[in-house]
């Protein structure tokens, strides 16, 4: 998961890990680029609902692989 201030959500850094962990015998499970941080989460919450459900759907994704 990664987010930057902008509408790319730090995407550039999120291709960079993947590219990395795979020259070093790693694996990407799931993925998550979380736009715009300041619009989007405030006091504590996240805002954008879109938003909300693909990070909810990620994080299960990850505790499904982690379990098998």
């Amino acid at each position: 998961m990664s987010t930057s201030p902008g509408r790319r959500g730090a995407k550039s850094s999120l291709d960079y890990c993947r590219d990395i962990f795979g020259r070093f015998g790693g694996d990407v499970i799931e993925s998550f680029s979380f736009p715009s941080f300041q619009e989007n989460f405030k006091d504590g919450k996240v805002t954008n609902e879109v938003l909300d459900m693909g990070i909810e759907d990620v994080l299960t994704t990850f505790a499904h692989q982690i379990e098998a």
